[in-house]
């Protein structure tokens, strides 16, 4: 088997998707971190040198362990001098891209007026982060470029962000591989790299899960996440106050900072992800509603691998990852009527539905990582 370290920004015990995913991809390979709740005989605690990893202690572990393969489960705290040290040592270097951090430092591609990204051009992330002080620093970008010199002397942060992009890039630009989950994944993110890139789209594993549930006389929804804007839950709070049938209701698993009350609404808080069985036991139809083009949506695939209905939004990659699967139903991105509607027409026609007659498959672990080091030796 190719020996593989995985470097991951924070692995934590509730981190959601990339922590569980790089948790599976591991194995029993050393997983290398810069802030944790855990504690893991394979973990190895980093510390930050100003804004980047501690260069000497990374290199020096990757010298001790001496793997063929490492793996960057985000750029975030990585510089390009560390990654091209690590390449000179023998070292294959490979990003797993598990959301657009490498293009955006909000992960999501959702500026702060709450607007998908529409870029590349020229300062984007500057201009986004001057967002933030729509109060203070006039709208406009082209009187924003006129004062940027002055601002940057009392907003000092600007200077990263004016220089981000191409900070990411040029990490990029010495990398083995790059891996996405989805060709939609892919098409975003090379709109912002004009330079030749190795690349590969392989879509994810997923683990086996048991999960039986015999179907109930009525359905139940859920939604696994949390209650931020980027994750859709503004459409399913707008919703519930129009459902016209009270037996509709929608299991919410996760955080939530300002719970609302509403009897089609029930809070069953966050869960361990080593115990997604149990969540998955209380429902028949997961709400996929992200209004970002997720680039996998680790839920997609555990609820899939059980069998259950998936509704979700278009601008995701659900299609892709789910191909031919038979209970994926698709709405109108950010279209709460489209949902609704959606949801409305399971509930109604749930007598008359089956689950599907068997749970999506996907590849397993140790195939997913043969896909990668297959890719890595191709030209």
């Amino acid at each position: 088997m190719n020996k593989c370290i995985h470097y991951i920004d924070r692995y934590m015990q509730d981190g959601g998707g990339m922590p569980l995913f790089a948790d599976d991809l591991a194995i029993d390979e050393m997983i290398i971190t810069n802030e944790t709740d855990r504690i893991d005989t394979r973990l190895k605690r980093i510390s930050l040198d100003g804004n980047f990893v501690d260069r000497k202690d990374f290199l020096s572990i990757a010298k001790f362990e001496n793997p063929r393969v490492i793996i960057l489960h985000t750029l975030r705290f990585i510089d390009e001098e560390t990654v091209k040290r690590l390449r000179e040592n023998g070292h294959k270097v490979v990003l797993i891209v598990h959301d657009y951090y490498s293009i955006c430092e909000k992960n999501v591609l959702i500026n702060n007026r709450g607007q998908i990204c529409s870029g590349p051009y020229d300062k984007n992330c500057l201009h986004c982060y001057y967002d933030k002080f729509n109060y203070s620093v006039p709208i406009t970008r082209q009187i924003r470029n006129v004062l940027h010199p002055a601002l940057s002397i009392v907003l000092k942060r600007s200077k990263w962000y004016e220089k981000r992009l191409e900070h990411n890039l040029n990490i990029m630009k010495n990398l083995d591989l790059v891996v996405f989950p989805t060709e939609k994944a892919k098409t975003i993110m090379m709109r912002f790299v004009d330079f030749p890139l190795k690349t590969a789209v392989i879509n994810h594993f997923q683990k086996k899960i048991l999960c039986r549930r015999d179907k109930p006389e009525v359905c139940e929804f859920a939604f696994i996440g949390h209650d931020s804007h980027h994750k859709g839950f503004d459409l399913i709070k707008k919703i519930v106050k129009e459902f016209k049938n009270d037996e509709i209701k929608i299991r919410l698993f996760g955080n939530f900072k300002k719970p609302i009350k509403s009897e089609h609404l029930i809070y069953e808080g966050t869960f361990e992800n080593r115990n997604i069985s149990a969540a998955m036991r209380k429902f028949d139809v997961l709400l996929f509603p992200s209004i970002w083009p997720e680039t996998s949506g680790r839920v997609l695939t555990e609820s899939a691998a059980c069998g259950k209905y998936v509704i979700a939004s278009n601008i995701t990659g659900a299609s892709e990852i789910l191909k031919d699967y038979k209970g994926l139903l698709l709405f109108e991105n950010n279209n709460s009527e489209s949902l609704k509607n959606a949801m409305e027409k399971v509930f109604i026609d749930w007598k008359k539905m089956e689950y599907p007659q068997k749970p999506k498959s996907f590849m397993s672990v140790e195939e997913y990582r043969e896909a990668i080091f297959k890719r890595l030796e191709q030209k």
